[in-house]
């Protein structure tokens, strides 16, 4: 039975989340985009990421979600066939996968298929791929032996989460998309919020962009007129130079895993970038390395003119 890409179509899932200790709020991350197995997977800063994550969740309530395209693969996983830029086959990079992810894996609650999964999902249905990996859907198996509790999305179609934090509560809609998302990203946000304008949060993957837009919004709150803010995020990716996105004009990725805080007491959402970078996450995660100041400079001079980078001074 062939697998249809129902992009109307939406999981609702509801989880309550209690704060540690006196903290007030809790943290959501978004990682996906990783393309294990593409040469220009950076495996250092997943590394370093999921060190982070696992060290903040110590002191921390952490909710994990997995965005989709996790792996790098094609149509086509037959061993003498390797598609350009993937170094690994789609079996070893399943065992990277599980490897890297293992330290956070109880933290890891939701997963939604990306176009890269999908393409995986849908050619273990035939006849030769099945006698190669002798199961019907790999990725959801992984998924469960990495996490049995783990939820995971049908293909594409993303999931309503709605979202107890101590007194608040947030609708937040997640997705990896797949229409126009590379060269517009914010498309995929818009259409989102078409569907879900109450949502407080629309978190797209796909285009490998990190950021973090607001919208005011207008709707109805007890049958009254209200304006209220609307966030969309673009959650990044592990890729450093993909030699396709060149080819095609993309944009420059933007690497990392943004955290999202969720505030208990209030309804109030805040984004924290390039959290790897940020001496304050990096002191309250133990402590990781850094790399040299001048050495960071040059690399987004060179990638994205700026020269913005929340270092502290040794």
């Amino acid at each position: 039975m062939p697998i249809t890409l129902d992009y109307d179509s939406t999981e609702v899932k509801v989880l309550t989340v209690k704060p540690k200790g006196k903290d007030e709020f809790m943290y959501l991350v978004f990682l996906g985009d990783i393309h294990l197995g593409h040469t220009d997977c950076s495996l250092s800063y997943l590394q370093k990421a999921v060190t982070l994550i696992k060290r903040l969740s110590e002191k921390h309530a952490v909710v994990v979600i997995l965005m989709g395209d996790l792996i790098e693969t094609d149509k086509d996983y037959a061993a003498e066939f390797m598609i350009e830029d993937v170094i690994e086959r789609t079996q070893e990079q399943f065992v990277t996968a599980m490897q890297y992810l293992d330290p956070i894996k109880h933290l890891c609650k939701f997963a939604v298929w990306g176009n890269h999964e999908e393409r995986l999902i849908r050619d273990t249905k035939s006849k030769r791929i099945l006698e190669m990996v002798d199961i019907t859907n790999l990725y959801e198996v992984i998924l469960k032996k990495l996490n049995p509790e783990i939820y995971v999305a049908a293909p594409q179609r993303g999931i309503l989460l709605q979202l107890t934090c101590g007194k608040q509560s947030y609708d937040i809609r997640f997705a990896h998309g797949a229409y126009g998302g590379y060269k517009r990203p914010e498309l995929q946000c818009e259409r989102e919020s078409n569907n879900y304008p109450m949502a407080a949060l629309i978190a797209m993957g796909h285009h490998h962009q990190k950021f973090w837009n607001e919208r005011v919004k207008m709707g109805l709150e007890k049958s009254q007129r209200a304006i209220y803010l609307q966030y969309w995020l673009g959650t990044g990716t592990f890729l450093k130079y993909p030699s396709y996105a060149e080819r095609k004009s993309y944009p420059i990725n933007v690497m990392g895993c943004p955290i999202i805080k969720v505030y208990a007491n209030v309804q109030h959402l805040e984004y924290l970038n390039s959290p790897e970078f940020q001496p304050r996450f990096i002191k309250s995660a133990g402590g990781l390395p850094l790399i040299p100041r001048v050495s960071l400079n040059e690399i987004f001079k060179r990638r994205y003119g700026v020269h913005k980078l929340c270092l502290y001074e040794k």
